[in-house]
């Protein structure tokens, strides 16, 4: 996938110490929570970001020339016991995870506009137990994978108020489900009916035409 690096970005991998850095942020049933791959805080786009260091991890960010929809994974390690039930209790299905990639400089500062190297959900969560710490693991899909799911919408006058409430649209679709609709044919009650009595169907009338007598 291409990239738009900015100057400072490209002078930084080009340099001869590289100091890459990752950063999560991830939506929770208590708000979100902002994490990155060093340790102790540190402050970029406008938010502060808490050092996880070794107890992090992210699986690789896997890229691909089709349109595949890519998970990924998320750990942290070093999670107390007695707080287990609290964390699986903060996983929600569906939330938002997104993670960017990007440079410290020499004094330990973000260089300028990392990458928004992946977006998704979160989907499940696992807890592996080791004493008295555990390691929580959380699996979240990329968007695209909304590419594979049917679109459960009707064209239906309920349907329709979710998005447009004062449409009137639909307001008659389920009606027309069983109507009946005659459409280029004559019926008896349009047959022209000749003043003395005698009507003529599909002919030329009273004057002596081609017509058929009633």
């Amino acid at each position: 996938m291409a990239r738009n690096l900015t100057a400072a970005q490209i002078a930084e991998i080009t340099a001869q110490n590289l100091r890459p850095v990752m950063f999560v942020q991830a939506l929770f049933t208590s708000g979100y929570i902002y994490v990155w791959s060093g340790q102790g805080p540190i402050s970029w786009n406008g938010q502060t970001w808490t050092g996880v260091g070794s107890l992090g991890s992210v699986s690789t960010l896997p890229e691909t020339a089709d349109v595949t929809a890519v998970g990924i994974k998320l750990s942290l390690s070093g999670i107390p016991a007695s707080l287990i039930t609290s964390a699986l209790g903060e996983v929600r299905q569906g939330n938002p995870v997104i993670i960017y990639q990007g440079f410290l400089t020499p004094a330990g500062g973000v260089v300028v506009s990392p990458n928004n190297a992946w977006q998704g959900r979160m989907d499940t969560c696992e807890i592996a137990e080791g004493g008295d710490t555990a390691v929580i693991s959380i699996t979240a899909e990329s968007r695209m994978l909304d590419l594979n799911r049917s679109r459960e919408r009707r064209y239906e006058k309920q349907d329709q108020a979710i998005d447009y409430p004062t449409d009137l649209g639909f307001d008659y679709v389920a009606s027309l489900q069983e109507l009946s609709i005659v459409w280029g044919k004559a019926t008896p009650s349009s047959a022209p009916v000749h003043p003395g009595g005698g009507g003529f169907v599909g002919g030329r009338g009273a004057g002596g035409g081609a017509g058929r007598l009633r």
